[in-house]
């Protein structure tokens, strides 16, 4: 079936499984995903308390560092070493940078040795606090997200529960871009940022982008467009409970819903959206008659949409093919293994 978006015709077609949970007993959350940089082959998951790859085409796992079934805190090579959750990955040179959410840091694993530091930023202990400077004394709280910048290499993101964080790896300094959130309702759940450097947070209210120093809302309450970021305070909105948001063109925004289980194309030029899913459920098939159980990830590549859901709900790792004209966004592939 093509649809005419955005002034582009798109198809989409099955959605299928890629990969179920590790553990048959033991399911695991798909947290979050990013196309390897170094194998176009391979996603990068954060599988709980793992980091691991897996195979586009057939689905293969390959443990990289951490156990998803036993979590904690320790140093060593590749399966020894353990992470409360695997929340966010970045890919630099000659290593992987992991957020690890409950012990509070940033770890680095080595791409030769699998090798797991103590921490590469932040100090990794189970209480702390948000602290800016130095990239070897900054502290991190609660770290849920990574993103590199797209038009600046040695910039990358860091997601808190209530603030954005931004890591100079030039100048080795840490600073808060953006934040807080108003209470504990309004947590940042998710981030991305679009293709002109704009970072796209995600709310249980709703879609925001952070843009020259002002709000302006994609997706939730209309009302609170081009608000001072010197806040950043939003409202609690029921509209839609988003756990990630991608771009695929410059204009199109593919969002994750957790409830009601399922994924929404926003037109932000203007236009209607487009709901991928059709209620909670584990079913492949057809994108509209396909079902999610509590979709938490997104990541896309030029043919294929991969969706990270909640195992322990029935879900697994799924991809949904899709296709048309002037649709794909360039992406800038940096080699650095």
């Amino acid at each position: 079936m093509f649809i005419l978006f955005c002034r582009a015709y798109i198809r989409f077609g099955d959605i299928r499984l890629v990969a179920s949970s590790y553990h048959p007993y033991i399911p695991s959350i798909f947290r979050t995903i990013v196309m390897s940089e170094c194998d176009d082959k391979l996603l990068l998951v954060g599988l709980d308390s793992a980091l691991v790859s897996i195979r586009k085409d057939n689905g293969s796992l390959t443990m990289i560092a951490g156990d998803p079934i036993q979590d904690g805190y320790r140093e060593g090579r590749g399966t020894e070493a353990r992470f409360t959750a695997v929340s966010g990955i970045v890919e630099l040179d000659h290593h992987y940078v992991v957020a690890d959410i409950r012990n509070n840091c940033l770890r680095s694993i080595s791409y030769q040795s699998g090798s797991v530091t103590a921490s590469w930023a932040g100090e990794c202990k189970e209480r702390s606090e948000s602290i800016d400077g130095d990239l070897n004394q900054a502290r991190f709280y609660r770290p849920k997200g990574l993103q590199k910048d797209p038009l600046n290499d040695n910039l990358v993101y860091v997601l808190e529960v209530a603030l954005v964080r931004r890591i100079d790896l030039g100048r080795k300094i840490v600073q808060t871009v953006a934040g807080p959130a108003r209470t504990s309702s309004d947590m940042y759940m998710e981030m991305t940022i679009s293709p002109n450097g704009s970072l796209v947070l995600s709310l249980y209210g709703g879609i925001i982008m952070l843009h020259n120093g002002n709000v302006e809302v994609l997706a939730g309450n209309n009302g609170w467009s081009n608000t001072p970021c010197n806040a950043c305070q939003f409202p609690q909105s029921t509209f839609i409970s988003a756990t990630q948001a991608i771009f695929l063109t410059a204009s199109v925004l593919l969002m994750a819903e957790r409830n009601p289980h399922s994924l929404r194309l926003l037109n932000l030029t203007g236009g209607d959206d487009i709901t991928i899913g059709n209620g909670k459920g584990f079913v492949d098939g057809y994108y509209q008659q396909a079902k999610f159980t509590y979709p938490m990830a997104l990541a896309a590549d030029d043919s294929h949409i991969y969706i990270g859901e909640n195992a322990r709900e029935g879900g697994g790792l799924r991809k949904l093919e899709y296709s048309g004209k002037q649709f794909r966004l360039k992406r800038k592939t940096r080699r650095i293994c």
